[in-house]
């Protein structure tokens, strides 16, 4: 069972403030089927009909992958996933910690930090502060509510490796990007 140990709402939500635009992608544009490039990416698979394009790069001197998610052609959603490659059981939190202060520049103070712990952790002896991470015991987030965006940095584990993540939630087309995705599912069923 996992107990989520606190949920600190400690500053104020700047719902209203001036963002400027995350990983420099065109959000509220219509994207061609033949968009491929994002300066520092290299394009691997996916295109803007599809409804996902996936991109791999070299972030922070760490394995990276850019994964960018479309409603009605236009960016709704991009996930930047750091690691596995470059994280490791002694410096994974502080290279979070690194990516929330420079997010937190950009961004400004978070909304919201949740932290979540396995009650196993306790009971488990670690020879490194990022072992219960990789174990997936500990995973700490970080939450921005800035203008249009909701932007979530979270560091976790698999049982495997270690990454550091971080959403990049459109607002407007959160919705719009729900019901494409309920669609194409409803095919299935």
């Amino acid at each position: 069972m996992i107990l989520a140990l606190c949920i600190i709402t400690a500053f104020p939500v700047h719902a209203n403030r001036k963002v400027p635009s995350p990983l420099g992608l065109p959000w509220a544009q219509k994207v061609p089927d033949t968009f491929r490039n994002i300066p520092g990416w290299r394009y691997f698979y996916g295109d803007s009909s599809w409804g996902m394009m996936v991109f791999y790069g070299d972030a922070f001197n760490m394995e990276s992958e850019l994964q960018l998610r479309f409603a009605n052609r236009k960016i709704s959603n991009a996930t930047l996933i750091l690691g596995p490659k470059g994280l490791d059981d002694y410096g994974c939190l502080s290279a979070y910690k690194r990516v929330v202060k420079l997010l937190t520049t950009k961004y400004g103070n978070p909304a919201k930090i949740k932290v979540t712990e396995s009650e196993m952790k306790e009971d488990l002896v670690y020879s490194t502060v990022c072992s219960p991470v990789r174990a997936g015991l500990y995973v700490h987030e970080t939450i921005w509510n800035v203008g249009s965006f909701y932007i979530v940095a979270a560091v976790y584990g698999d049982d495997v490796d270690i990454f550091i993540e971080v959403d990049y939630i459109f607002k407007p087309l959160e919705l719009e990007q729900k019901k494409a995705e309920d669609a194409k599912l409803l095919k299935f069923l």
